[in-house]
């Protein structure tokens, strides 16, 4: 590892800092390197034999990374952070222009899906990877809530390159472009902004909403916190306004 400020650095070949980690400072500290190693395991191995580099856990469009071996000496995390296109920037000449190129697209096509429909909506919830009080396959019908049309609701789910497992959702309005709380990792915050998303802290004032509930004791003569909102100020329940037992629609003012 070297101070990436020196004009002609070059990357140490292969397995030169892990015989000098051993030499040096021991076989505990060889051993610590050896499992840190073993945690960037997306980016090409000699740019993680010199920086131990790892992508940041609750924000993947972000990494960390050690900028020198002192620095894995005194410190126990990587105490550097980059995004990953400029940390990858940093050993162009260093490694093939290609493998840095593919190396950027495997860790930034991440998918996001805004979808509409309550069958959606409640596969978003019951993937246990991002938790909530919502989440559970036994929540669908306080989910349903949310997603009558009228609404203009949708839920914004994304996925890291090449899975299926969700790793950020978020409620968001389609026709205002407004999201309210991310859930999961920061990096949908930033593919919402690129859509033209932007968060709210409070509701613009008492908004009507709607839903459909085939229970009816769900909605009449009891007090329900939902449909809710995770605003600092909208933690109280909402009692529905009304519901049609013909139409099984409901509507609640949320203030």
């Amino acid at each position: 590892m070297k101070f990436f400020k020196k004009k002609r650095f070059k990357l140490p070949k292969p397995g030169a800092i892990r015989r000098l980690v051993a030499k040096t400072m021991g076989a505990r500290f060889a051993q610590r390197y050896d499992r840190e190693m073993a945690l960037g395991g997306e980016f090409p191995e000699r740019i993680r034999e010199a920086t131990l580099v790892r992508l940041h856990p609750k924000d993947r469009g972000t990494v960390e990374y050690y900028p020198d071996i002192k620095n894995f000496q005194i410190v126990l995390d990587p105490n550097r952070k980059l995004p990953v296109d400029k940390f990858l920037n940093l050993f162009k000449g260093m490694i093939d222009q290609e493998v840095l190129d593919r190396a950027l697209h495997d860790m930034t096509n991440y998918r996001l899906e805004i979808y509409t429909t309550l069958d959606k909506w409640v596969e978003v919830y019951n993937d246990d990877n991002v938790r909530s009080c919502m989440s559970g396959p036994t929540n669908a019908h306080l989910i349903s809530c949310y997603v009558h049309p009228e609404n203009n609701l949708a839920i914004a789910a994304l996925y890291a390159p090449g899975g299926s497992r969700v790793i950020a959702r978020s409620i968001v309005n389609t026709e205002e472009k407004w999201y309210i709380r991310n859930f999961g990792d920061a990096l949908l915050v930033k593919k919402l902004n690129e859509l033209g998303y932007n968060k709210i802290g409070r509701m613009r004032g008492p908004i009507k909403m709607y839903g459909f509930s085939s229970t009816r004791e769900h909605y009449e003569g009891q007090v329900w916190a939902y449909p809710f909102f995770d605003f600092p100020d909208n933690g109280r329940t909402h009692t529905p306004d009304s519901y049609n037992p013909l139409t099984q629609k409901f509507e609640v003012t949320i203030l």
